[in-house]
């Protein structure tokens, strides 16, 4: 989904390029600088300060004629816990403005190592799987309830959300600790080469006990968008990636919890960006709630048959998906057979 919406805003703009957002104080104007230094004293704070607001000029003259911007972390780590917030902040200013945002590996490469990030990308699959499922249900589910809405079959349309949430929500757990419990094999078919089998092994676990909360995040930003709240939508999304990049940083600098800290700050992102959603839905939500389902046979027949229509509808976004899977894949062999695990691992560090 993420390389389709930045295929989508390259033929928007009908421009592939992607601007860097890599700044040193010595490239920033000197009104930029004096500004934030008369505001908060020649401190980290004042370096920060200087380093977001040249970047929200920069967004603001290119939003129109590029897709895309790629903030890379180094150039605001070295600033502290003040640079990461600026990161955050450039982060969700690019977004606000229609950008797609690219962000590098920078967190997981220079605090763990190449070693880490190498495995990162083995398991990322995985990744597009729990995305896949997620958009799958996520996008048959809404429509299947937009039809009813319009028949003016609100209460059906109600059931629906609720059937696309919770029973993939529990399969989803349940195949999550299938993969744990057969983690070896899987580490195997993903074409872990034995010198990274240890740290492929510790952040596939770790990050697999997120797959759900993955899962239902993704389905929840169909739900909240039917529910007629898009700007709430790109709110969560916005939310749960600033605070995997702060919690990022400190789980892996800071409290040095290596590619298990690395997951969980993944992992809690999604899962405050659906608390905050299922939130809305509970409290604030303009159209439909969640209701409680019968677990008589009949219903649970129409639901499975629900169920089915929904996944139909929906496969394509899972289809799309596992194709960027199998890439990651094939690409994952074709690197470790012809140049080594070595020169793979420097590979991902650098790319």
């Amino acid at each position: 989904m993420s390389m389709d919406k930045l295929i989508e805003k390259i033929a928007e703009k009908q421009n592939p390029t992607v601007a860097g957002l890599d700044p040193k104080l010595s490239y920033i104007p000197e009104h930029i600088r004096s500004a934030s230094y008369e505001k908060y004293g020649k401190t980290l704070d004042g370096a920060a300060d200087a380093l977001l607001q040249f970047n929200k000029g920069l967004i603001d003259a290119l939003c129109d004629i590029v897709p895309a911007v790629k903030p890379q972390a180094a150039y605001y780590e070295m600033y502290g816990w003040q640079g990461v917030k600026a990161l955050t902040e450039t982060i969700a200013y690019a977004k606000g403005k229609g950008m797609f945002v690219i962000t590098d590996g920078i967190f997981v490469g220079r605090g763990i190592g190449s070693d880490a990030l190498a495995s990162v990308n083995i398991v990322a699959p995985l990744f597009t799987l729990g995305t896949g499922l997620g958009l799958m249900f996520g996008m048959g589910g809404s429509v299947v309830a937009s039809i009813n809405l319009a028949q003016g079959k609100r209460r059906v349309a109600e059931i629906n959300i609720t059937q696309s949430l919770v029973l993939p929500a529990l399969l989803i757990a349940l195949l999550s600790a299938l993969l744990i419990h057969w983690h070896e094999p899987l580490l195997l078919l993903l074409g872990t080469p034995g010198e990274l089998m240890v740290p492929a092994r510790e952040y596939l676990v770790w990050f697999t006990l997120f797959l759900a909360p993955l899962a239902v995040f993704n389905i929840l930003m169909f739900i909240v968008r039917l529910d007629g709240a898009p700007g709430f939508a790109m709110a969560c999304n916005i939310m749960a990636a600033c605070i995997n990049i702060v919690l990022d940083y400190l789980f892996i600098f800071v409290f040095e919890w290596g590619l298990a800290g690395a997951a969980v700050a993944t992992g809690i992102g999604y899962v405050v960006g659906s608390g905050v959603i299922l939130w809305y839905m509970f409290r604030r939500s303009r159209t439909l709630r969640f209701v409680k389902l019968k677990i008589s046979g009949k219903s649970m027949r129409l639901t499975v048959r629900n169920l089915w229509y929904m996944s139909y509808i929906g496969f394509p976004a899972l289809l799309s998906e596992l194709a960027i899977s199998s890439l990651m894949i094939v690409g994952n062999y074709t690197f470790i057979h012809y140049v080594g695990t070595v020169s793979y691992t420097h590979l991902r560090a650098h790319e």
